[in-house]
């Protein structure tokens, strides 16, 4: 009987090893797939007579031909999801007159990427490119608006406001209107 009980075991270990395995790797490919952007969000990533988009290092801007906004818009992508999906809503905020900054997260968020002083700093770095802006509202979706959080608690790309949608909010000082759904 002892030889027969420990002939199952492997094979127990093997089942769930396996089982493990696949589930991953399913996982993996349904977020790349999830995630992705579509046609129309690649195409709001072409320069019109309207508005300009420019690719930077580690982000994309958006900004209106004709005006000088004094407020604009920085935006981090939510965890897993392609930055450029998020282009038609920023060009729309372009087209509306406030020039919008998409920053692209280290690995999509994901295993670490939002963590840390990274995507900080690649948000502030993508503001520095726009320099007519005085004043940044930032933003993001789900773990982009924790990123977002954080930096407008820091105050460092002279934010007058945080915008957040779908996430878990870290403590943020009061002396800047939040707004969190």
């Amino acid at each position: 009987m002892t030889k027969r009980a420990c002939g199952w075991w492997p094979r127990i270990q093997r089942i769930w090893i396996t089982t493990g395995i696949s589930a991953t790797v399913v996982f993996v490919t349904w977020s790349l797939l999830a995630y992705r952007a579509s046609g129309p969000a690649r195409d709001a990533l072409v320069s019109d007579d309207r508005v300009e988009v420019t690719r930077g290092a580690h982000h994309w801007t958006f900004q209106a031909r004709e005006g000088a906004p004094r407020i604009g818009l920085l935006f981090y992508p939510g965890a897993l999801v392609n930055p450029v999906a998020y282009a038609p809503l920023l060009r729309a905020v372009a087209a509306a007159g406030f020039p919008a900054v998409l920053v692209q997260v280290p690995r999509r968020a994901a295993l670490g990427g939002a963590e840390g002083a990274e995507p900080l700093i690649r948000g502030i770095d993508a503001t520095r490119t726009l320099d007519g802006v005085g004043s940044w509202v930032v933003a993001g979706h789900s773990r982009g608006g924790e990123i977002a959080s954080r930096l407008a608690r820091t105050n460092a790309p002279r934010s007058s406001g945080s915008r957040s949608s779908a996430h878990r909010t870290p403590a943020i000082s009061a002396s800047r209107p939040v707004v969190c759904r």
